[in-house]
């Protein structure tokens, strides 16, 4: 399948299996200044405010940095925001392998420290942000929640679905040559493409830009909620990363979904787990939140 037609079916794959259309109150497209041209958003509004500002999420859509967009993940977004009465602000990054590492971060960070300076002008609580991300999307996620500690942006959480944490191959980890093999969704040679679309050598898989669990200080960060399903390559990384949150005294809850595959929540319109999950992260939004 050539980069071009793996772009479509997973968009029309996300749209067909996933969560069904919702009417919100607003969405609304727009455009922000970058350091290397402008990082376009699209915002879900669920509810009009009179007087109070809504929390947000800042969403980072997955697809292994070369695929997926904005559009992919719309029904998703929607669903957030219907369900959890937050702004959600879905963020049209760069992908690879048209634009290398870190140009797709860099468009998170540029997203996380406008929301950071222009929520009160959109009617956002500064203090009610959280980052959140699936896949590729929850190494971003990871990542900015890092970038808003050393940049002094206060986060009130960081929500990682079944997020690629190790980019260096991950092969210490057991559920990567478990379930690696191609028959649960992804595989450990798809895992493999990606990150070579991504990346532009190998030096980089080891940066702590690239792979969150190479970073060394993890103290100060904000709450996390970590996903991951059971039989997914990405298991033990994820569990793994949890667990060094924990112990660098940041509030989290891991919770694997012991039968299921990556990127599960993608197809709650096929999955019942899939719905379960999605309704259970909302759920623990509306409480950090």
């Amino acid at each position: 399948m050539s980069l071009a037609d793996a772009r479509q079916s997973l968009k029309e794959l996300y749209l067909g299996a996933g969560e069904s259309f919702r009417r919100l109150f607003k969405v609304e497209d727009l455009k922000i200044d970058g350091d290397d041209g402008s990082v376009a958003l699209r915002i879900y509004s669920g509810k009009r405010r009179l007087v109070s500002k809504a929390p947000a999420i800042l969403f980072f859509h997955g697809g292994g940095w070369a695929l997926g967009d904005v559009g992919s993940y719309d029904n998703f977004c929607r669903f957030l925001a219907w369900k959890t009465s937050a702004q959600v602000i879905s963020v049209e990054y760069r992908l690879s392998p048209e634009r290398k590492f870190p140009a797709g971060l860099n468009d998170c960070f540029t997203a996380l420290e406008w929301l950071a300076t222009k929520a009160q002008s959109i009617g956002v609580d500064a203090n009610r942000i959280a980052v959140m991300g699936d896949s590729a999307g929850g190494n971003f996620a990871a990542l900015a929640a890092i970038r808003a500690r050393d940049k002094g942006i206060p986060l009130a959480g960081q929500i990682l679905l079944y997020p690629v944490l190790a980019l260096d191959g991950g092969r210490s980890y057991p559920s990567r040559t478990e379930f690696g093999g191609g028959d649960y969704y992804i595989s450990q040679a798809s895992i493999a493409w990606t990150v070579e679309l991504y990346l532009n050598d190998s030096e980089d898989a080891a940066s702590p830009l690239a792979s969150p669990l190479n970073v060394e200080n993890l103290n100060g960060l904000a709450p996390a909620l970590v996903i991951v399903g059971g039989f997914d390559p990405l298991r033990d990384e994820c569990k793994t990363f949890a667990d060094r949150l924990g112990d660098a005294g940041t509030p989290v809850e891991f919770r694997c979904y012991h039968t299921t595959i990556h990127g599960f929540m993608s197809y709650s319109g096929a999955l019942k787990i899939g719905r379960t999950g999605l309704h259970d992260t909302a759920a623990w939004i509306k409480r950090r939140l």
